[in-house]
């Protein structure tokens, strides 16, 4: 990470640096673009980070003005969320090929849109527009609307409240998953639970948390939720806990005040979300300092969408989970069939146990059994429930 100032003296303090006019963070591969901002915006300070390890620890350093980002490494929306959950309030500014000169918002991904610059006298252009508020009439308009979207928690706080509440009252389910073969439970999934009238289903309390920035608050209450409740699970079994793939960057999840870090050997992280996870060239390393830490990691929704398969690639999971779409009237479906083939094929190549969820009906069983599956998880064991339920998987089997 580099921190730069046009006309800068070399004994110049970095408290004199923090006290220039605006701070703007330029993240891209190469330092494409920062060093030529210097020309045209002498006053600022500007930051260059080559890495999603960088941005996030700069942006929770510094009080910054702007987010700039460039490249498939940065403009993705699980690193944009990560740097924005990283406590920053702060308008990101993303360059994509093929967008529109002027800059417009992009609710998906959070953050403003604009064209690639040509040359530093257009970047210069651009970032003005959102942090200039002397220039046009526009220029105005798209500064207010960059700071009523980017701080949006200052501004709902009955919202935020509501969601602080949820969270007080949240609650871990556990699922069981059995194995056929071993006729036993080999291992629980949390799921969290809120009681809540305001967030009637999980996805909506997500939702809401997405929203105000707040989704690492939800990761984190979940996983202290559920380390609670592993005091008794079963010496035998493992438990599965979901991530979100901005989750991979949040330093609590590996260091030593993690309340799930005395469990490690028995936890199994599910990665979700995973239509994005190609685009973040870091996760290898953050995967791999989950497994430094004991933790192992199983993919979720294997066969939902089409970048399941590189996902298998880029995570080299322990665990792959079927997504419930394939195991779904498996038994009258020849596709869904071939489909789930292949899958157990390439699985026992990676030496990954295959998880098929969703199970609920004795016709899915026995199709299910007829093709080798042998970790199965459904309604047709067991539903959600508090605490570590009994399974007479036996009786089920018969």
């Amino acid at each position: 990470m580099r921190a730069e100032r046009a006309y800068a003296q070399e004994d110049e303090s970095p408290a004199a640096l923090d006290a220039v006019g605006s701070t703007i963070v330029v993240c891209s591969p190469r330092d494409s673009f920062g060093s030529g901002l210097h020309r045209v915006r002498p006053d600022d300070l500007v930051v260059h980070c080559s890495t999603v390890g960088e941005l996030l620890r700069c942006v929770r350093e510094r009080a910054c003005d702007l987010i700039v980002v460039s490249g498939a490494l940065f403009v993705s929306e699980p690193v944009i969320a990560a740097a924005r959950l990283a406590c920053s309030s702060a308008p990101v500014l993303a360059f994509v090929e093929g967008a529109s000169r002027s800059p417009s918002y992009d609710r998906r991904l959070g953050a403003w849109v604009t064209d690639v610059p040509r040359d530093a006298e257009a970047f210069y252009e651009r970032v003005q527009l959102l942090l200039d508020e002397d220039g046009c009439d526009h220029s105005g308009e798209l500064v207010i609307e960059a700071r009523r979207e980017s701080q949006v928690v200052t501004r709902t706080s009955t919202k935020d409240a509501q969601l602080t509440r949820a969270l007080d009252e949240m609650w871990m389910a556990f699922q069981p998953i059995v194995s056929c073969e071993g006729r036993c439970v080999r291992a629980y999934e949390a799921l969290l639970r809120t009681e809540t009238n305001v967030y009637p289903t999980p996805l909506a309390l997500l939702d809401e948390a997405n929203k105000l920035d707040r989704l690492w608050d939800v990761s984190r209450t979940a996983r202290a939720r559920t380390a609670e409740a592993l005091a008794e699970l079963p010496s035998d079994t493992l438990a599965f806990v979901n991530l979100h793939v901005s989750d991979l960057f949040d330093d609590q999840l590996v260091d030593d005040s993690s309340p799930l870090l005395p469990y490690a050997s028995r936890v199994v992280f599910e990665v979700t979300e995973q239509a994005s996870v190609h685009e973040l060239h870091e996760l290898p390393q953050r995967v791999s300092l989950l497994r430094e830490r004991g933790y192992r990691v199983a993919v979720d929704d294997l066969g939902a969408g089409y970048s399941a398969l590189s996902v298998l690639a880029i995570l080299e999971p322990e665990f792959v989970k079927v997504d419930m779409s394939i195991v779904r009237d498996i038994h009258e479906s020849k596709t869904k069939q071939r489909v789930l083939r292949s899958l157990l094929h390439l699985a026992g190549e990676l030496e990954s146990t295959v998880i098929c969820e969703g199970v609920e009906t004795r016709d899915e069983l026995a199709a299910l059994l007829q093709l080798g599956c042998d970790w199965l998880q459904g309604y047709l064991f067991a539903k959600p429930s508090r605490g570590f339920c009994v399974v007479d998987v036996e009786g089920v089997l018969r």
